[in-house]
């Protein structure tokens, strides 16, 4: 799911989720549509969100949490 398509499901607008990471509506669009970011920018906006990141991969033999990139 996309992060602005996740924001409409949570019932905020851009200025809303903006205002709450202390950054501008422009600031925020410009991160909503970046096909890469830092991960702790998507943990910033996640929480924001009301939720948490969870880095997960997936092997043939098995699925492994990712806990290095801490709070």
């Amino acid at each position: 799911m996309a992060l602005q398509e996740l924001r409409h499901t949570r019932h905020l607008t851009q200025q809303q989720l903006a205002q709450a990471l202390g950054v501008n509506q422009a600031a925020l669009s410009k991160m909503e549509n970046q096909g890469d970011m830092h991960v702790s920018t998507l943990r910033r906006i996640l929480a924001a969100l009301g939720g948490e990141l969870k880095l997960m991969t997936q092997f043939p033999d098995g699925e492994v949490i990712i806990n290095q990139f801490g709070r």
